[in-house]
């Protein structure tokens, strides 16, 4: 018992020795395509998930530890990790595109639609905005089988400036009933104007089919890493939502760095499917 004891100190004291060992830097970067174009509202992200968003051009800042690791992410590119004190010397980061095959246009059918009810929603919390800001809702239904997702309906908008963008996200669900890999190949960016708005979303080149019975899809709202800005009534996103049968909410923030079932009110989207030839 006496040697746990003394171990526990060892380890404690240890622990502190690395912790006070270690240095904050700032670091400011930019993500970018081989060809050098700035790759906007990529996600980057540490081992101790703390996280922010590179703006339009790709441009991001961020305070970290001089041994920690970021991971740079984007739909449409391969991951990558590299030393937060490497990126002291060269302030840049390039994603490499993914290689997509995607198949041949299927001659088109007659479409089916889920039509849903939207109700307004707004906001009225405070938050202080960082990245993995997602809302949105698990579709449990055999109508989604075999099917391909021609587009998508939401009714969104923003109160206050500078208006925020949204990020759209289409996910397979784990056996947990969250979501577990964004099915879309290519980011797709939605700039909601200062009303409420139905906004229609083209996914044709996407090639989205969906072979289960469930899928998740949400809307990140997006708050790039140059500015600090505080959600609350005056400031704050306008998102139709509502109650749906076989439908339930799931919602994600930095702090709690996992998707949560929260509420029973959840964003609206109309999909417009057609069969899989």
């Amino acid at each position: 018992m006496k040697f746990i004891f003394n171990l526990f100190f060892i380890l404690l004291f240890l622990s502190i020795l690395i912790t006070n060992g270690q240095k904050k830097i700032d670091i400011n970067a930019n993500v970018k395509t081989i060809s050098g174009n700035g790759i906007p509202y990529a996600s980057i992200n540490t081992q101790s998930s703390y996280g922010v968003i590179a703006d339009l051009n790709g441009n991001f800042r961020i305070r970290v530890n001089d041994s920690d690791t970021l991971k740079i992410s984007c739909v449409g590119f391969k991951r990558k990790k590299i030393l937060a004190q490497n990126l002291l010397d060269k302030n840049e980061i390039i994603l490499d595109s993914l290689e997509i095959a995607l198949p041949d246009l299927i001659i088109k059918k007659q479409s089916e639609s889920i039509k849903i009810t939207k109700e307004g929603r707004i906001l009225k919390n405070e938050y202080v905005l960082t990245t993995n800001f997602w809302h949105g809702t698990i579709i449990n239904d055999e109508l989604l089988k075999n099917k391909k997702i021609k587009n998508i309906t939401c009714k969104i908008g923003f109160r206050g400036e500078p208006i925020l963008p949204f990020r759209l996200g289409i996910f397979s669900v784990d056996e947990r009933g969250f979501p577990k890999e964004n099915l879309l190949v290519k980011d797709v960016i939605i700039y909601p104007s200062n009303h409420f708005k139905m906004i229609k979303i083209d996914l044709e080149v996407q090639k989205l089919e969906i072979n289960d019975s469930k899928i998740g899809i949400a809307l990140e709202l997006i708050n790039p890493s140059v500015k600090l800005l505080i959600l609350n009534k005056n400031f704050t996103p306008l998102i139709g939502i509502g109650k749906v049968r076989n439908q339930y909410p799931i919602f994600m923030t930095n702090k709690l760095n996992k998707w949560v079932k929260l509420g029973d009110k959840h964003p609206i989207f109309e999909l417009e499917l057609e069969p899989i030839n």
